[in-house]
């Protein structure tokens, strides 16, 4: 039997894990299949068409699968599917998908700080950190290892790239390519140093990463040059490659550089 309290309002449709511990005043409503070990601590909500895997931690006032916020919303429910080992802490909220047979996705391993907004379509990868009140714009996308600070703010559509590190009240209004720094001034500041170490990106990676990031950054370049001098002279690294696959790609083009003394681009 799982673990659920007396006060929790269980939906009969829901699948639950007997290992899954439900806390008090928990309420869970439709088709919403829990893992096994996952907790859910009191008072959170979850409703609808929600997966969510194995050793979550769902805290106190976390709402999960609830409607986008979107005005043409017409009353369907294309899900939630989150996978396994994240922690949700207080007052998170994620909205169920807007877009036909596109539910919003959080991967493994993240963790989710007090008051932190996932909105419909979006995608979070893996060991993604979104600090307290960090907020997502529809259809935006967040990958691995990404650190988003206090108060940073996603615009819709927008794409935040591996490893990158947004400082507190930063605002991404385009995409942020892998391996940046990123200040509360709409611009990219340096290379992120530490995350790259603490990833294990050794030293001699590291320094075609930055010489990648001085033909991006700080060449004179046009955006469509620089990557095209970035793939005649680094294309064969593989961080390079997937710099220059995440620029390609980007289609509301990529955040600007601003020179400080400050930028973390030293070893």
């Amino acid at each position: 039997m799982s673990q659920i309290h007396a006060t929790a309002i269980i939906d009969s449709a829901a699948e639950i894990d007997p290992t899954a511990e439900i806390g008090p005043f928990v309420v869970i409503e439709g088709p919403v299949r829990i893992g096994a070990r996952t907790k859910l601590f009191p008072h959170a909500f979850v409703t609808g068409n929600v997966v969510i895997g194995e050793d979550n931690l769902v805290g106190v006032n976390v709402s999960i699968g609830l409607p986008p916020q979107h005005t043409g919303w017409k009353d369907t429910d294309w899900g939630v599917r989150i996978g396994d080992r994240n922690n949700f802490r207080e007052h998170v909220t994620i909205h169920r998908g807007y877009v036909e047979n596109n539910p919003t996705v959080v991967g493994d391993d993240n963790l989710l700080m007090v008051g932190t907004h996932v909105p419909h379509d979006a995608i979070i990868h893996n060991n993604v950190i979104l600090v307290n009140c960090a907020q997502l714009g529809g259809h935006s996308e967040v990958f691995d290892r990404a650190v988003l600070s206090a108060f940073v703010g996603i615009h819709q559509f927008c794409r935040v790239g591996r490893l990158c590190m947004l400082g507190a009240s930063a605002v991404a209004t385009k995409d942020v390519p892998p391996f940046m720094t990123m200040g509360h001034d709409k611009s990219v500041h340096g290379m992120n140093i530490i995350g790259m170490r603490r990833a294990g990106i050794g030293a001699d990676t590291r320094k075609q990463i930055k010489a990648a990031y001085k033909i991006l950054y700080r060449s004179g370049l046009n955006v469509k040059n620089a990557v095209s001098r970035m793939e005649s002279e680094l294309g064969t690294v593989p961080e390079v490659r997937e710099m220059i696959d995440f620029i390609q790609s980007a289609k509301r083009g990529i955040v600007p550089h601003t020179r400080r003394a400050t930028a973390d681009d030293d070893e």
